[in-house]
């Protein structure tokens, strides 16, 4: 599974307007749709990432690869309208993008190959790997006073007792961890929303970043990523969910 991620908040508006052209045609109807700017400027560079993950991940690596890409350095350098006209980017009814996997074609070469992507305020991710999987990012504000608590009761009771046994200096960040995670699993199975927070309890493995957990019967595996944010803003925390394969 290899996992890129970009922040955004550098990215100009007459850039972010010319990458809206080059979008596929449903995804240049959402980001048109969008008021804010910064919502359209994340909804934009989560394609051209996601498009950038696709062309780069000849080769998914075994264990998760985590990368950043810089816009800057992608704007420009890429055949966005070429590789945006090849995909077909309608949503299952659930909304997952592709969710039979693409066929590329490498030479002589055929692979398949899965995808997801996030945004938040700030920042961008995608994932691709050979099999299913989900990605999420998160941008780490303050907790209101009382959320973290509320939230809890509605996970798992094995996540319960040990996010509950956690110094409260470390229930913050921990929350944005499991929060991300879940979401990645929201997307990894498909099924959004609609899957309760209690639907799985993920435990940490040991392996730092590392969790596990089982979904209808299939074993899974979470990572997640604390990211630094930029200046002196909030960090972001970034997960990738697949299923468990050996």
């Amino acid at each position: 599974m290899n996992i890129y991620y970009s922040y955004t908040s550098d990215w100009p508006k007459p850039a972010v307007d010319r990458a809206v052209t080059q979008l596929p045609p449903l995804r240049r109807e959402k980001a048109e749709r969008y008021r804010r700017f910064e919502d359209r400027r994340e909804s934009t560079a989560a394609v051209l990432l996601t498009l950038h993950a696709l062309e780069a991940s000849v080769t998914c690596s075994d264990e998760p690869m985590w990368r950043e890409e810089p816009l800057s350095e992608l704007i420009g350098q890429k055949d966005w309208p070429r590789l945006a006209a090849a995909l077909d980017w309608s949503p299952a009814p659930e909304g997952k993008p592709f969710p039979n996997g693409l066929v590329l074609s490498r030479g002589r070469e055929t692979l398949r190959r899965h995808l997801s992507l996030s945004h938040t305020a700030g920042a961008v991710a995608a994932a691709v790997s050979e099999g299913p999987v989900g990605v999420d990012i998160q941008k780490e504000n303050p907790l209101h006073p009382g959320f973290f608590e509320g939230i809890l009761r509605r996970f798992a009771p094995q996540e319960r007792d040990w996010l509950s046994s956690l110094p409260p200096e470390k229930q913050d960040p921990s929350f944005y961890a499991y929060w991300a995670m879940k979401e990645s699993i929201m997307k990894l199975c498909g099924r959004g929303l609609a899957l309760s927070l209690s639907a799985c309890a993920l435990l940490p493995t040991g392996s730092p970043g590392q969790y596990r957990s089982e979904l209808e019967g299939r074993p899974l595996l979470a990572y997640v990523r604390h990211l630094p944010g930029r200046e002196t803003g909030p960090g972001y925390v970034l997960a990738a969910a697949e299923y468990e394969t050996r």
